[in-house]
């Protein structure tokens, strides 16, 4: 229920920008903001910003980020980036204080902001702290390193959610263009994005594209890595051409909590992951989902081929209300995938199997 009212609680925020940016399109040719919206820092959430918070330079992420975490008590902040920014990579930088709010938008067009050098742009959450919130709004984009940059490549993801603190991407938002060639955890996994520890993540809009994690065999989840307790909820936008040797786009671990798939989203490869025969990820389907997903890969962590089928057939793929003929039809299955990365490593999984009504893995 907790998570529920959340979820709620986010798509009203959602409404509220979106009314925003389309009156901000409508009443100035070409989509500025009016002139009663400028670059800075704001109390509040939009359309009821209260004053600007002058002690803090209007495009300087660090700044923005200080005056959140020190002020987290009063309530929810609004930051209006008004020029691309450049940042160095952190494994530090972010919310880190209990009930640090924050929505980025962009001033009028898009707005970037890019790393410099290895490690992040943001780090959600922290050890004992709760009701920590980003929200990436329109017009805001994450930009990584990747073969345009130098350097080429950075050793790590763009964000990490962690400490049960959540990240929400709204329609106009992007985190794109990230090459991790981390080898070791976390460095190698999410090349976009790792929620862990209980973080969540909701995608009510926006893309996360472009990203590639390329370290040899270890390498998961070029678009999105959740493990330990995370609860993800997709209900529109798209997570697709990101690249992986385990899960290119998404790879949902066993030990995850959630995975929902709601709304218009469409993503391009998922990997579910079983640990044993036992235990094993699940992919849950809301009434009325709308989107696509290009291909579903059933992954064995360690086990080998023969073991893998094991451990899914007979058992739930798909699990909640929206499970239908419909719906199944417009999820592709892709390969089972075993203990090695190499073409042996991959059969195809409908020759053999099939997704029945009830959701469940069986024998054609």
């Amino acid at each position: 229920m907790k998570h529920k009212l959340r979820v709620i609680g986010i798509i009203a925020i959602a409404v509220i920008i979106g009314f925003i940016a389309t009156a901000c399109d409508e009443d100035n040719n070409g989509g500025n903001n009016p002139p009663a919206l400028t670059a800075g820092l704001f109390a509040g959430i939009l359309p009821n910003l209260g004053g600007r918070v002058m002690d803090v330079e209007a495009n300087d992420l660090q700044a923005v980020l200080n005056h959140v975490n020190a002020n987290a008590a009063d309530g929810h902040f609004t930051w209006i980036l008004g020029e691309n920014i450049e940042v160095a990579g952190s494994t530090t930088r972010g919310l880190n204080q209990t009930n640090a709010r924050l929505t980025i938008i962009g001033l009028g067009q898009e707005r970037t902001i890019s790393v410099t050098s290895n490690g992040r742009i943001f780090t959600l959450g922290a050890e004992g702290q709760n009701g920590i919130s980003l929200t990436l709004g329109n017009n805001i984009a994450l930009v990584g390193l990747n073969e345009t940059t130098t350097p080429a490549s950075n050793n790590n993801g763009l964000v990490q959610v962690t400490e049960a603190a959540a990240l929400t991407m709204l329609a106009g938002s992007e985190i794109r263009g990230n090459v991790s060639s981390g080898n070791t955890f976390p460095t190698n996994v999410g090349a976009a994005l790792l929620v862990d520890n209980g973080g969540s993540f909701t995608m009510l809009g926006g893309s996360i594209t472009g990203n590639h994690s390329t370290a040899n065999l270890t390498s998961r989840g070029g678009g999105l890595y959740a493990s330990s307790n995370a609860v993800i909820t997709l209900a529109g936008g798209s997570i697709t051409g990101n690249t992986a040797v385990w899960g290119g786009d998404i790879l949902f671990h066993n030990v995850a909590a959630s995975f929902t798939l709601s709304g218009t989203a469409s993503v391009g490869t998922v990997a579910l992951n079983a640990a044993n025969e036992t235990t094993r990820s699940t992919l849950t389907v809301a009434a009325g989902w709308t989107g696509t997903v290009a291909r579903l890969n059933l992954r064995g962590g360690n086990a080998t081929m023969a073991t893998v089928v094991d451990w899914w057939n007979g058992n739930d793929v798909l699990t909640g209300t929206g499970v239908n003929a419909a719906n199944i039809a417009r999820i592709t299955l892709g390969n089972f995938v075993s203990s090695t990365a190499s073409e042996e490593g991959r059969q195809p999984i409908a020759p053999t199997h099939h997704i029945n009504a009830e959701g469940v893995l069986v024998v054609n």
